[in-house]
């Protein structure tokens, strides 16, 4: 991972947020950061979240102005944990690997 982000001229120190890495496997390797990555992402889940691909039309400086006031206050909002909690029977089968 770290020779993957140097060669695309990322310092994995640096990064803070949330990534993705597109087209691997091609000559186009896309980076996107912050709420691109998470607008992208949730276009390929399935359910109402998808919808949140609609916003792609909105400047990027925009969406990233939301996605920081979002990640600001994450933890307001949906609590903070000192450990993953473990998921409820009822969701397991949402995991890969049952």
């Amino acid at each position: 991972a770290r020779t993957l982000l140097t060669s695309l001229g990322k310092d994995p120190a640096m990064l803070k947020s949330i990534y993705l890495i597109k087209g691997l496997d091609t000559d186009n390797v896309t980076f996107l950061a912050k709420a691109e990555a998470a607008i992208d992402i949730s276009g390929q889940l399935e359910g109402p979240i998808r919808y949140l691909k609609l916003l792609s039309v909105l400047p990027v400086w925009l969406l990233n102005l939301g996605y920081d006031l979002i990640a600001a206050n994450r933890y307001r909002v949906f609590g903070k944990y000192d450990a993953c909690p473990m998921p409820n029977p009822a969701h397991l089968k949402r995991f890969l690997d049952q």
